[in-house]
């Protein structure tokens, strides 16, 4: 499970305001840690967003049948996969490296 945060982070957004829209949008908001299903559907949001910056809405992403959005994002040459297991790995990596930093301290008895 992921935090807010964390989300926020591998989807490289930049204000809160456009996280807390987002899952607003997907009736997210009071969660407190999300699951990988979660932030997939954050991740064709922002890249459905990109495709037409200020014209495509996210209540026209709520409203579109996940067929068309597979074969928009086919369209515009978007592997919504390719993305999602990169921020995976990139999520694994980092939390791993979090974890193996150890400090071991030692002092002169001299």
């Amino acid at each position: 499970m992921l935090k807010k945060h964390e989300v926020r982070s591998l989807l490289k957004i930049k204000h809160r305001d456009t996280i807390n829209e987002d899952l607003r949008a997907l009736e997210l908001l009071d969660c407190e840690e999300f699951n990988w299903p979660e932030v997939r559907k954050l991740l064709e949001m922002r890249l459905y967003l990109g495709l037409k910056p200020g014209i495509n809405s996210r209540e026209e992403f709520l409203e579109t049948p996940q067929e068309q959005l597979a074969n928009m994002f086919v369209t515009h040459g978007l592997d919504v996969e390719k993305h999602f297991q990169f921020l995976r790995s990139d999520y694994q990596q980092q939390h791993q490296t979090k974890h193996r930093v150890t400090v071991q301290l030692v002092f002169d008895r001299d």
